[in-house]
């Protein structure tokens, strides 16, 4: 089993998820665009191996590296 390593934005993001936050809050906390939150996202479920918010959802939330 491969170890799954995310930043700790990734981490935060991931948080956020699990709250019910949509791309609009997220942005706000972030300090971005919503276009830039969406990009962060993507490479949150690219990092999971997820394909949407609900999959991500669904991870345990790991440890931040």
């Amino acid at each position: 089993m491969t170890a799954l390593t995310l930043t700790i934005g990734q981490v935060q993001l991931l948080h956020c998820l699990a709250e019910g936050w949509d791309t609009a809050g997220i942005a706000e906390i972030l300090q971005c665009s919503d276009a830039a939150a969406v990009a962060h996202l993507d490479e949150l479920f690219a990092a999971l191996g997820a394909k949407n918010r609900a999959h991500a959802r669904g991870w345990p939330t790991p440890v931040a590296t």
